[in-house]
């Protein structure tokens, strides 16, 4: 890894800067792949503090922060699925100044040893079929295509995804 980079396991007290940055990237990545209004009714619904707080406290959720020298460059989460041998990533995010260096690989490549360290066989995750600069990241990490889902998430919306796995060999 880069040297002045950590990633370090987030608690309640980092939510506001998961926040942050969460917004920051979901304005200057996702327009063009969905529209403004489904950015602020995602974001709304996936990153108010009491949803993430019940995420980390209630539903073994856990987030990873990616720091360069302290300062918040990424963060990811993940968690169970419900089916055995399997961790799901919820989120990976990327400040957009800091994209194509490797973080997000390296944000990949630790949540799959800590999940292969307790037995986990298989990591998914869920990607917009439209946002082809993450599926590529994702295919570079080993991730493939295992289907393609459509999601009505209310709101009038739709996630049209694909799920993506990798499996955790040993």
């Amino acid at each position: 890894m880069n040297q002045g980079i950590q990633i370090l396991e987030a608690g309640i007290r980092h939510i506001s800067e998961i926040r942050e940055l969460a917004h920051l990237v979901w304005h200057a990545c996702y327009p063009g792949i969905i529209t403004i209004e489904q950015v602020r009714y995602m974001l709304e619904r996936g990153y108010e503090p009491e949803i993430l707080k019940k995420e980390i406290e209630r539903e073994n959720i856990i987030f990873e922060r990616l720091l360069s020298k302290g300062t918040l460059i990424g963060f990811a989460s993940h968690g169970p699925t419900g089916t055995e041998g399997e961790t799901k990533i919820h989120k990976l995010y990327i400040h957009p100044e800091h994209h194509r260096q490797g973080h997000g690989g390296s944000l990949l490549k630790h949540i799959a040893g800590k999940r292969r360290a307790e037995g986990i066989s298989t990591l998914v995750l869920a990607v917009n079929k439209r946002n082809t600069q993450a599926i590529q990241a994702y295919r570079k990490n080993k991730f493939r295509i295992r289907e393609e889902v459509v999601v009505d998430i209310g709101g009038g919306f739709l996630m049209d995804d694909y799920i993506m796995e990798k499996p955790l060999h040993a």
